[in-house]
């Protein structure tokens, strides 16, 4: 594995670690692995369309800005309406994966020595001053790292809550009739109320569904 990698990234060490979501409360074990620090950035993104390896999102615009993923005064907000294979195409170019939903949520909740669980990033309450949700009232997106570091998890990840809501690799299969897999969405977003902030909160979505209010951020494992 090359540092470049891994450079901009947060290392999780392997270990047994309580999650919010896991069912009975049991603990889930994980590798080592790193995650990146921040959302993956339209400047990001394009450098993976620029070289014919991502797709186009879905459209341009972002929720109130026209031109959002070209305009350069946007080149430090999270990329959105981009679908899963896009997100997994961009995490393959950048020598990455998407993180599954149990290491999104270790990134998002843990340090060694912890003994209890946050169901904020940064603790039991709900804070407006430390994510962008529907209570700040901006309506999209801002620049990656705006809450930096008092939003951020405990091992220093920033917007795992608010912001955009981010892509995981982890497959829920179809819904009752449905014709497409469907894949776990964490973190919440600038439209969602605290709730849907939390660590434990989580939406399936079907892989071709694209929103201005939905990015990812990617993993790698170490030690491999």
């Amino acid at each position: 594995m090359q540092r470049a990698q891994t450079e901009g990234m947060v290392t999780i060490p392997a270990g047994s670690y309580r999650v919010p979501a896991a069912a009975g409360g049991d603990p889930v074990e994980v590798t080592a692995f790193a995650i990146d620090r921040y959302e993956v950035t339209n400047g990001d993104y394009r450098r993976c369309l620029n070289r014919g390896r991502c797709p186009q999102p879905t459209t341009p615009a972002g929720e109130t800005r026209p031109n959002y993923l070209l305009d350069p005064a946007f080149e430090r907000f999270p990329v959105v309406n981009v679908d899963w294979e896009a997100a997994n195409a961009f995490c393959a170019f950048a020598g990455k994966r998407l993180p599954t939903a149990a290491e999104w949520e270790v990134a998002a909740s843990q340090a060694p020595g912890m003994d209890s669980l946050p169901v904020y990033p940064w603790g039991e309450q709900f804070q407006i001053q430390r994510a962008n949700s529907a209570r700040t009232g901006l309506g999209d997106t801002q620049e990656v790292g705006s809450y930096r570091p008092s939003g951020d998890s405990p091992l220093g990840v920033s917007d795992m809550a608010g912001n955009v809501a981010e892509w995981t690799a982890t497959n829920v299969g179809r819904a009752e009739g449905g014709e497409e897999d469907r894949f776990l969405v964490k973190g919440g977003s600038y439209v969602d109320p605290p709730a849907n902030l939390t660590i434990a909160f989580s939406t399936p979505m079907e892989a071709s569904f694209s929103a201005p209010w939905l990015g990812f951020r990617c993993a790698i494992a170490l030690g491999e």
